[in-house]
């Protein structure tokens, strides 16, 4: 791995993983949706030079294929990370964070389920490990309800953080159709994006009547951070490093996203970690090491 796929491995990682956080910064006047319609659109607009060198690429693209753009668009630049913001704001970003963790198990899933990939005995034990994990990392806060179930809001936070991390895998099978169909990743990232980001911002223009938005140094910085560096930049970095290095390789840095997002959360935020925690963070880490492993062929 050369100096500059390192530099890229650790920007990408550190990008995502402090993103969770960043997030936090996003809750205020501005009403969810409408700040993803300009995360994503922002990005899309920092995209636009790489549209712009495949035109040669996309200009021959169906009515067919935007309308799956927009479906990708919708799922994991809409309805997932909408789902996600609801779960930052009903538990730690880290946790979150953890959660989305399980994204390389749903995928699995959902390619044997779509397009016939072969369903290995690993995917059943890296679900089992990962199920385990999350147990031992909630068991701690499940155990201080103490029965009182009135206070949903960890119960919440985590249901809409399974869910969008759910929704995310469905996108990303659309992302797998697009490539299939030839559509170049920074071509069908940019339109997706693009797509999502207007999605978001029609839905927060009916929520709240108008473009709502906040001039203070934390929301316009952390949109900025977001926009900018974790959905134009690090979308770049990643696309280039998949192409350098091999999917497989480059699909490691999502074992080290949860990992840069807990430790954020354990400077700025209320998250302690415990034996229950770290030995469930693990477990979930196993997992998708399995789950990215390649098979070995046995030498007679």
């Amino acid at each position: 791995m050369s100096r500059f796929d390192l530099f890229a491995y650790a920007v990408v990682a550190l990008t995502w993983g402090g993103s969770w956080h960043v997030i936090t910064y996003q809750f205020g006047a501005v009403p969810i949706e409408t700040s993803l319609g300009y995360r994503f659109l922002l990005g899309a607009l920092f995209l636009l030079p790489l549209l712009l060198a495949n035109r040669g690429k996309h200009s021959a693209l169906s009515r067919r294929d935007h309308l799956w753009m927009a479906l990708q668009g919708a799922l994991v630049f809409g309805l997932s990370y909408w789902i996600f913001y609801l779960a930052v704001g009903a538990m730690t970003s880290g946790l979150v964070a953890v959660v989305f963790c399980l994204l390389t198990i749903f995928n699995a899933c959902n390619q044997s389920l779509f397009f016939k990939y072969p369903f290995e005995r690993k995917v059943l034990l890296a679900i089992g490990m990962g199920l385990v994990g999350m147990g031992l990392i909630f068991a701690p806060d499940l155990r201080a309800l103490e029965g009182n179930f009135t206070n949903l809001s960890l119960l919440l936070g985590i249901g809409w953080a399974l869910l969008a991390t759910w929704l995310a895998s469905l996108g990303n099978m659309i992302s797998l159709r697009n490539s299939r169909a030839g559509i170049p990743p920074s071509v069908f990232t940019t339109y997706s994006m693009g797509y999502g980001g207007a999605l978001m911002l029609a839905v927060g223009l009916l929520h709240d009547g108008a473009f709502a938005f906040e001039m203070t140094a934390g929301y316009v910085l952390s949109l900025l951070y977001l926009s900018v560096l974790a959905s134009s930049l690090a979308f770049v970095l990643y696309f280039g490093l998949i192409a350098r290095i091999g999917a497989a390789r480059g699909a490691y840095v999502t074992v080290l996203i949860p990992l840069v997002a807990l430790l954020v959360s354990s400077l700025f935020e209320d998250f302690r970690w415990g034996a229950e925690t770290i030995g469930g963070v693990v477990l979930i880490l196993c997992g998708n090491i399995l789950i990215l492993s390649k098979r070995r062929k046995r030498v007679l």
